[in-house]
C-alpha cells in the first residue's frame, strides 16, 4: 500500500473492558429507496442494521434522521438509550 492510501479503521469487538470501536455505519442500498415489495424488504434490512449500529456505537444521529419523532419505541428504546449511554460512558456489547 502506498503512503498516500489510507486503510479503513478495523472494527474491534466490545467486551467488559471497553465498547466496540470503528463500528461500520450501514449504507442504505439504492433498492431500499424504491416503493416496491423488494424495496421495502431492503429498507427493513438496512434499518435493522442501523439499529444494531446505534446500539453498538451509541451514535444515534443516523437513526434519528429516519425515525419519526412520534415513534416512542424508536426514541425511548434506541435513541435515548444510546445518547444516555454515550453521556455516561456506558456501552452494550453486540447489537
Amino acid at each position: 500500500m502506498s503512503p498516500s492510501a489510507s486503510a479503513s479503521p478495523v472494527y474491534q469487538e466490545g467486551s467488559s473492558k471497553g465498547p466496540e470501536k470503528n463500528v461500520p455505519l450501514p449504507r442504505m442500498p439504492n433498492e431500499a429507496k424504491n416503493f416496491t415489495e423488494k424495496g421495502a424488504s431492503s429498507f427493513v434490512e438496512y434499518y435493522f442494521g442501523l439499529l444494531n449500529y446505534t446500539i453498538e456505537s451509541n451514535d444515534a444521529n443516523a437513526v434519528k434522521r429516519l425515525s419519526s419523532e412520534g415513534c416512542q419505541l424508536c426514541n425511548r428504546s434506541i435513541i435515548d438509550e444510546a445518547e444516555n449511554a454515550k453521556k455516561s460512558g456506558e456501552w452494550q456489547v453486540g447489537g
